[in-house]
Protein backbone atom coordinates (compact mmCIF):
# COMPACT_ATOMS: atom_id res chain seq x y z
CA UNK A 1 0.00 0.00 0.00
CA UNK A 2 2.77 2.66 0.85
CA UNK A 3 4.29 1.28 -2.47
CA UNK A 4 1.82 2.45 -4.44
CA UNK A 5 1.70 5.68 -2.44
CA UNK A 6 5.13 6.50 -3.12
CA UNK A 7 5.02 5.51 -6.91
CA UNK A 8 1.83 7.81 -7.39
CA UNK A 9 3.41 10.79 -5.50
CA UNK A 10 6.82 9.97 -8.19
CA UNK A 11 4.94 10.05 -11.27
CA UNK A 12 2.60 13.08 -10.36
CA UNK A 13 5.12 14.97 -8.49
CA UNK A 14 8.32 14.85 -9.36
CA UNK A 15 8.11 13.39 -13.06
CA UNK A 16 6.01 16.56 -14.55
CA UNK A 17 9.22 18.45 -13.38
CA UNK A 18 12.03 16.30 -14.70
CA UNK A 19 10.33 16.61 -17.74
CA UNK A 20 9.66 20.28 -17.73
CA UNK A 21 13.01 20.75 -17.02
CA UNK A 22 13.76 18.61 -19.95
CA UNK A 23 11.79 20.36 -22.18
CA UNK A 24 13.08 23.88 -21.55
CA UNK A 25 16.75 22.49 -22.10
CA UNK A 26 15.35 21.17 -25.05
CA UNK A 27 13.89 24.31 -26.49
CA UNK A 28 17.31 26.28 -25.56
CA UNK A 29 18.82 24.06 -27.88
CA UNK A 30 16.19 24.56 -30.52
CA UNK A 31 16.63 27.99 -30.40
CA UNK A 32 20.23 28.40 -30.06
CA UNK A 33 20.22 25.87 -33.29
CA UNK A 34 18.18 28.32 -34.54
CA UNK A 35 19.66 31.74 -34.21
CA UNK A 36 23.08 29.48 -35.18
CA UNK A 37 21.24 28.96 -39.08
CA UNK A 38 19.91 32.20 -39.07
CA UNK A 39 23.60 33.30 -38.82
CA UNK A 40 24.87 31.12 -41.62
CA UNK A 41 22.39 32.04 -43.94
CA UNK A 42 23.08 35.32 -43.43
CA UNK A 43 26.96 34.86 -44.51
CA UNK A 44 25.91 32.30 -47.26
CA UNK A 45 23.71 35.27 -48.71
CA UNK A 46 26.07 37.62 -48.53
CA UNK A 47 28.91 35.36 -49.97
CA UNK A 48 26.29 34.07 -52.95
CA UNK A 49 26.11 38.52 -53.30
CA UNK A 50 29.40 39.00 -53.74
CA UNK A 51 30.03 36.16 -56.14
CA UNK A 52 27.48 37.73 -58.39
CA UNK A 53 28.34 40.56 -58.64
CA UNK A 54 32.04 39.66 -59.12
CA UNK A 55 30.20 37.72 -62.34
CA UNK A 56 28.44 41.18 -63.38
CA UNK A 57 31.32 43.01 -63.65
CA UNK A 58 33.66 40.36 -65.48
CA UNK A 59 30.29 40.41 -68.15
CA UNK A 60 30.39 44.19 -68.39
CA UNK A 61 34.75 44.73 -68.40
CA UNK A 62 34.62 41.56 -71.29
Amino acid sequence: MISIVLIAIFVFQVLPKISKKVSELEEKAMEQKLTDNNEGNKYGALIVIIVLLIFLVVALVS
